[in-house]
């Protein structure tokens, strides 16, 4: 992705996550979970968060939390492609 200049959200080649929190972020949401030291015991705002990235695409592993988020929200997700390691959804255009 990174190859055809599609930007992405964690680029794990190396240590280029120069914003305070985004990993935290990034785990959260793919255990739903606070993974924050100081919001650890508050709900985690799924939406919020994909706002604050506005992210459009996910490539998310089946065996996580967040897949069956995205699943279980299939009127705000579409799943596009999935295999048996992985799944592509994207935000549906009315949402």
């Amino acid at each position: 992705m990174i190859f055809h200049d599609v930007p992405v959200f964690i680029d794990s080649r190396a240590d280029l996550f120069s914003k305070a929190g985004i990993l935290a972020d990034g785990f959260s949401l793919i255990h739903l979970q606070n993974i924050g030291v100081d919001d650890s015991s508050d709900a985690l705002n799924v939406e919020g968060l994909i706002g604050k990235y506005q992210f459009d695409y996910f490539i998310v592993d089946q065996t996580t939390p967040f897949y069956v988020y995205l699943e279980d929200h299939s009127e705000k997700y579409k799943l596009i492609y999935k295999d048996e390691y992985a799944a592509f959804f994207c935000k549906n255009e009315d949402n």
